[in-house]
Formats: C-alpha cells, sequence, structure tokens
C-alpha cells in the first residue's frame, strides 16, 4: 500500500481517492482497472458502508 499524495492510497491496481473525511462519513472514489484482483466481499461490524 502506497500513499501518493494527501488523499490517494494505492493497493497493488486499486486506487482510493479520499473526498471527504470527518467524524461522521468518510466518501471515497474507488478506482478499479479492468480485470483486476479485487478483495473478497466482507463485513464491518463497527461502520456501515452505502454504495
Amino acid at each position: 500500500m502506497t500513499a501518493t499524495g494527501a488523499n490517494v492510497v494505492r493497493i497493488g491496481e486499486l486506487e482510493l481517492r479520499f473526498l471527504i473525511t470527518n467524524r461522521s462519513a468518510t466518501m471515497f472514489e474507488f478506482l478499479v482497472p479492468p480485470k483486476a484482483r479485487v478483495p473478497a466481499p466482507h463485513n464491518h461490524q463497527e461502520a456501515d458502508e452505502i454504495l
């Protein structure tokens, strides 16, 4: 995992660009190139995700 700026994180082929981060919510873009390997489905017990 590498940080490439104040709000971008790259993990392999995947890129997370954080748009809003505060105490109540975090919003980000999740860039996935074609045929990229992505994480398996998962669950967060302490947080909600909206897609």
